[in-house]
């Protein structure tokens, strides 16, 4: 295969996704194997010669002009700052132990601090960046079940535990807006920043419904609800005196997707969806949204929108 082809297949601005197996070799020793899947393409074998089959391509490419095609490929490998979190079950729990503690009146507890300083390299400039937007659903009818007191703790519980699992997984809080918030992931090898938004997401809602509000429950409080979205693209980053603000579309989209989730829904632009891990894409499901509805939100009338099914594997 040609190195046209192969770019053709893989455009340059494309990760090539590996699998990674361990295994022992004849000494004992630990050893590590990475073998480099084709999106599409299923492994087989064609009059003798082994390789990989597209049937939406009709395209066959033997082993032999596969590894050609790797080995002729220039570059250094991207290395990302691992997320803080190595063992989530053990994080969530970790946290599920201190929730009593917004109820014992500790104002030591709470971190309502931006993280705007980050952006200071970019002002006066335009930059690209992974947003996320999340808001509490309900939360007037919330705000009727509860005490004043108990109103003036849950929500801001629900503020400070979401801030601790964004920094955490890599990224910023840019603004608190009421019963929600916004974060930014920096652009800095950009399609890591994508699969952490993803994944931080993800971490975001295991502990919103299987530890929150197992613990408010416990207390008999009312359950909480909420909306995640999540969108990349360029804004304009301006510097205002000791403020930094962020404008452009796509901040906006970000907040305007949040419109077409269900309680507990992680929504997704496609420009997110695009540069997401294979894996991820698994687990993803294409909205019927007409351009009516995407005009009456103020988004870009070819914007397609996705669902991030649970790990049960469904959409609501």
């Amino acid at each position: 295969m040609d190195k046209e082809k192969f770019q053709e297949i893989y455009p340059h601005n494309l990760r090539l996704d590996c699998d990674i197996q361990k295994y022992s070799d004849e000494d004992g020793n630990l050893q590590f194997e990475a073998s480099i899947p084709l999106d599409g393409f299923v492994p087989c074998e064609r009059e003798g010669v082994v390789g990989f089959w597209s049937e939406e391509k009709q395209l066959f490419i033997p082993n032999e002009e596969f590894e050609q095609g790797v080995n002729s490929l220039v570059g250094s490998p991207i290395l990302a700052p691992t997320p803080k979190i190595e063992n989530i079950t053990e994080f969530l729990e970790k946290r599920y132990t201190l929730l009593d503690c917004y109820f014992e009146n500790d104002k030591l507890i709470y971190n309502f601090s931006t993280d705007g300083a980050v952006l200071k390299e970019y002002a006066d400039s335009k930059a690209s960046f992974v947003f996320l937007s999340i808001d509490m659903v309900k939360s007037t009818e919330l705000s009727l079940k509860l005490s004043s007191e108990l109103y003036s703790i849950v929500p801001n519980l629900f503020l400070n535990e979401i801030a601790i699992i964004i920094r955490m997984m890599g990224g910023n809080i840019f603004k608190f807006e009421g019963d929600g918030l916004i974060a930014f992931f920096e652009p800095t090898n950009l399609l890591n920043k994508v699969d952490d938004s993803i994944l931080c997401s993800d971490y975001i809602r295991i502990f919103i419904v299987d530890y929150l509000n197992k613990f408010l429950e416990k207390k008999t409080l009312p359950q909480l609800e909420f909306r995640i979205s999540l969108n990349y693209g360029e804004v304009y980053v301006k510097n205002i005196g000791e403020t930094i603000e962020l404008n452009g579309y796509n901040l906006n989209a970000t907040k305007k997707l949040q419109k077409f989730a269900n309680s507990n829904d992680i929504i997704l632009g496609s420009n997110v969806v695009d540069l997401a891990h294979k894996k991820w894409k698994s687990r993803m499901k294409k909205l019927k949204i007409n351009s009516r509805k995407l005009k009456q939100a103020n988004l870009h009338k070819g914007m397609e929108i996705y669902r991030l099914h649970n790990l049960e594997g469904r959409y609501d």
